[in-house]
């Protein structure tokens, strides 16, 4: 054997070991996913979300499922966590609670919930909402959230403060805080936020008000506090370390920002990489995200309409 043919069949045999490995990792890859998905189907999680959190197609979804029934590794027909979850959406639901608002508390996706009303609705189980009463819980709720607001508006504008007003301030910070957990906190009370933070500075309520400005987009205004706190010379290297930290972070959402913009306008998945700073992986990410995001919505869209 000559050194061309020598070279050649090395070459050959490295390819060979390339691919045994490959699907080496590729078996493992599927193990764990399959694993996964037993876990996941057996808490009652609809396949499109099953497929969303292993970012795999939901086609491979259903070809797992079938051959872990065949295995009888996972039940056939519904699981106890589904039915489990369906109790539980019963109970909220007719508590008034929003179908978002369930859909985080049980860990699941909207158009589960909204699968799950239809089976319920079907079965019967379904009141119907006392919708006035909740309309009229939920207006009182904002006259209470106005008044405070204005009762804090008096507070912050006066030269001097007392003891009652600090109070004052950690509560409806603390209150702020709940409300953003609800997603029920609004843009415009950024101006508030920010003046009490101003006078209390208080590290974690100035890091509340970041992360409140990242929620609403205001990254610029986010930047700001942070250069801001880290130049008083308030607080400790750790905490000066959380906000440079929580900078990194602001950039890394400024870029998927724009990388998303981008892909919302029909641009390539290499261009918004580039014009972003993100890597193309991320961006895949990003673009796959978006994709699941319009089939939800026209799933929820279609669910919407036959309630």
């Amino acid at each position: 054997m000559n050194k061309k043919e020598e070279n050649k069949a090395k070459t050959l045999e490295l390819e060979k070991e390339g691919k045994a490995q490959k699907r080496k990792e590729k078996n493992i890859k599927k193990k764990e996913n399959k694993e996964k998905t037993i876990e996941l189907y057996n808490e009652g999680i609809d396949i499109e979300e099953i497929a969303k959190r292993l970012n795999v197609a939901v086609v491979t979804i259903n070809k797992y499922i079938r051959e872990l029934k065949e295995e009888g590794k996972i039940q056939k027909g519904k699981s106890i966590k589904k039915e489990e979850n369906k109790e539980k959406t019963l109970e909220l639901y007719n508590e008034g609670i929003d179908i978002e608002e369930i859909a985080k508390r049980l860990n699941v996706s909207d158009a589960t919930i909204y699968n799950y009303i239809r089976e319920l609705k079907k079965e019967g189980k379904i009141q119907k909402r006392e919708r006035k009463s909740i309309k009229k819980k939920n207006t009182e709720k904002e006259i209470d959230i106005e008044k405070e607001s204005i009762d804090i508006q008096k507070r912050v504008n006066r030269d001097t403060f007392r003891k009652k007003d600090y109070q004052k301030f950690s509560e409806y910070i603390s209150h702020c805080k709940e409300r953003l957990n609800e997603r029920k906190l609004k843009r415009e009370e950024l101006v508030t936020i920010k003046k009490v933070v101003d006078i209390t500075y208080k590290y974690n309520d100035i890091i509340f008000y970041i992360k409140s400005c990242v929620h609403f987009g205001q990254t610029l205004e986010a930047k700001k506090a942070v250069n801001g706190a880290k130049a008083s010379g308030e607080f400790s290297p750790e905490q000066r370390e959380k906000l440079n930290e929580l900078y990194r972070k602001i950039i890394e959402v400024e870029k998927k920002k724009a990388a998303i913009v981008m892909l919302k306008n029909g641009k390539g998945v290499l261009e918004a990489a580039k014009s972003s700073g993100l890597s193309e992986t991320e961006v895949i990410k990003l673009n796959r995200k978006l994709l699941e995001k319009k089939k939800t919505s026209k799933a929820v869209g279609t669910a919407g309409e036959s309630r």
